[in-house]
């Protein structure tokens, strides 16, 4: 749980960092569609990605911070996922790891033991 949001919403935002787009993508974002309550945010430059992001209803986050070498800032999207979500619960994916449907339980037995968690 986040303390420093004054009102937030009872709900869990994903965010997650696409370099590349395809089927492995698509399956794991089927998943989290499936999850109640849960909104998407996708940050990357990848070409497509916007498309597809709007296609699964998914919110589309361009202009990725990167290092020197060219890979995306995963500091600077926490931040602003931080920053900018009001869900009380935030979680970071890969962009082609598939959520099982046990997954809202799981935070909710972690919200109801603990004041702060990572799941």
């Amino acid at each position: 749980m986040r303390p420093d949001r004054a009102t937030p919403h009872e709900g869990l935002e994903l965010f997650t960092c696409a370099d590349a787009i395809g089927q492995s993508q698509f399956n794991a974002w089927g998943s989290w569609q499936r999850i109640p309550g849960c909104s998407v945010s996708v940050f990357g430059d990848a070409p497509g990605l916007a498309e597809h992001t709007k296609r699964f209803g998914f919110r589309f986050v361009p202009g990725v911070k990167r290092d020197e070498f060219g890979r995306p800032l995963l500091s600077a999207i926490f931040e602003r996922m931080h920053d900018e979500s009001t869900e009380s619960v935030l979680g970071y994916v890969n962009s082609d790891i598939i959520l099982l449907p046990g997954l809202p339980a799981s935070i909710a037995a972690a919200r109801a033991r603990f004041d702060a968690y990572l799941i």
